[in-house]
């Protein structure tokens, strides 16, 4: 991939799979640099919209990740064993520079404010996967490890004299283990039964030190919790079969901060699942189903988006937004590659997690309330084969809105979803060069997020990608893309208030110009 200075940043895969004492083993290692760059102009407005401050911004920021993942799976008449690990690093640097766009035009640019962030996430994950074959059953046992470790490292700088600076050092260490055994009998009839439990333990430390503060914040937060399910298949015909099933789920979650919480939660997740065969190229699935979210240990602790100088207190009263949901699919094939696909769903959520005011100055994430949320999409594929041979084109609109009191007032909306959003993609393969091409289309978006004391609406423009890909060489692929053709163009507009009452906005026009990636494979 290119910086936009001209360097190029390499990415490497490597996938070796062979035979290894009786166990099929694989290993991959993947290691990249993603580079990243964008520009903005920033201009800030008083409660009477009067400019009252102009900048333009630079981002310089790099992604570096390194991936190793290993496998060992063995399958006998009797018994199926997986093994799997994997161990990754992903590095992020990030160089925000603003520059006063106030002064006269003659005047050489003004350095006013310097963001430096770096972030680590290192992440180490092992998996066992053992299943048991009998003529009257199938048992499955899984144990699954996973340990991730987060640093985030702030440090911000304002001029003209530098002394107006702030840093953020925030340490985040979480572990999960997951064990679970569920059985499945083998048809009675037309019934096919399923049970099984699910143990879970969750951990996590969060350390936060900030300039002016003497003594780290601490958030040490764990959770047990046991899932007890069943599920019974029923085959009504052979174009109708139904699933009902229920879970049962007791957790107790501890934290220790500067408030201490405890808290045990129960819940009864049924479910109900239909497919019918309406034809041989046309089907539909309806199904109804009460779900429980599971809570973000990060939002029981502090934290801050360095950019937007936007701190989030912790909140450790934390509990999981319910959901109840019914949706439907219906699918037609009309030919081998053309289909179209619709897909409907209502949602009535229970203990909304939005953000939410704690102090006159502070907000956290936190349960705000009853919402409903619905929505739709329309899928089509189209084979262009009369027109075209080998060439597919895939068009895709989402429609989604809600209900909801939002607790400040200011909106009757849920945060962080696009209304309408609209998806096209055209593909054309050329058998006879062993080569394809085609255009990605992404529509335009807006969404809203709402905090206590200030409201973000993000809009998106409409993006085009494309790519050209060949395997015209014996054991070698190569492929070119290129992400945001018609460059990138991205409105924040954010309103800032006090006391319910306008204070301020600023509105940031970022531009994300082309990102180019070439990519070769070779199999030996």
């Amino acid at each position: 991939m290119q910086f936009h200075d001209g360097s190029i940043k390499p990415k490497v895969a490597l996938q070796l799979t062979t035979p290894l004492l009786g166990w099929e083993a694989s290993l991959g290692i993947q290691a990249n640099n993603t580079p990243g760059y964008r520009t903005a102009l920033i201009t800030q407005r008083d409660e009477q919209k009067k400019v009252i401050a102009k900048a333009s911004e630079v981002l310089d920021e790099s992604t570096k990740e390194f991936k190793l993942t290993a496998q060992l799976s063995q399958i006998d008449t009797d018994t199926e064993t997986m093994l799997t690990s994997k161990v990754s690093r992903e590095k992020y640097l990030g160089e925000t520079a603003r520059y006063d766009d106030m002064q006269s035009s003659t005047e050489a640019l003004h350095l006013i404010r310097e963001l430096e962030v770096e972030n680590t996430t290192d992440i180490v994950e092992l998996g066992i996967d053992w299943l048991i074959k009998r003529a009257s059953h199938r048992w499955q046992n899984m144990v699954i490890w996973v340990i991730e470790d987060k640093t985030f490292a702030n440090k911000d700088a304002f001029f003209p004299t530098a002394l107006a600076h702030s840093t953020w050092h925030q340490n985040e260490l979480k572990t999960e283990l997951i064990l679970r055994s569920s059985i499945e009998l083998s048809p009675i009839g037309h019934f096919t039964p399923q049970f099984g439990i699910e143990l879970v333990e969750n951990r996590m430390q969060s350390s936060v030190l900030q300039s002016g503060e003497h003594n780290m914040d601490r958030t040490d937060v764990s959770e047990l919790r046991a899932e007890l399910f069943g599920s019974v298949s029923y085959q009504v015909n052979e174009s109708l079969t139904s699933e009902v099933g229920i879970t049962y789920e007791s957790s107790r979650i501890d934290v220790s901060a500067q408030e201490n919480s405890e808290q045990s939660l129960s819940f009864l997740k049924p479910r109900l699942k239909a497919d019918w065969q309406l034809a041989e190229n046309q089907s539909l699935s309806t199904a109804a189903e009460h779900r429980v979210g599971q809570l973000d240990f990060s939002d029981f602790a502090r934290s801050v988006d360095p950019l937007d100088e936007r701190g989030q207190a912790g909140n450790t009263q934390l509990r999981p937004q319910q959901t109840t949901e019914v949706s439907a699919q219906y699918q037609w094939y009309f030919s081998k590659r053309s289909n179209l696909k619709v897909e409907l769903l209502y949602q009535w959520r229970k203990d909304v997690l939005e953000h939410i005011a704690i102090t006159d100055t502070s907000s956290a994430i936190g349960n705000a309330g009853d919402g409903e949320y619905w929505g739709s999409t329309i899928g089509l594929a189209i084979d262009l084969a009369p027109i075209l041979d080998n060439a597919l084109f895939e068009v895709s609109y989402e429609h989604t809105n809600s209900h909801y009191s939002n607790p400040h007032g200011r909106s009757e909306r849920l945060s962080n979803y696009l209304d309408d959003w609209l998806w096209m993609q055209f593909r054309h393969d050329i058998p006879h060069l062993k080569s394809s091409w085609g255009l990605e289309y992404w529509g335009d978006y807006t969404e809203p997020v709402y905090y206590p004391y200030e409201t973000l609406i993000v809009h998106g423009n409409k993006r085009l990608k494309g790519f050209i890909e060949s395997s015209w060489i014996h054991r070698f692929k190569v492929r070119f893309e290129v992400t945001h053709m018609n460059t990138g163009r991205f409105r924040r507009e954010r309103t800032f208030y006090e006391q319910a009452i306008i204070s301020g906005y600023e509105v940031a026009d970022r531009t994300h110009k082309a990102d180019y990636r070439l990519s070769v494979w070779y199999n030996f």
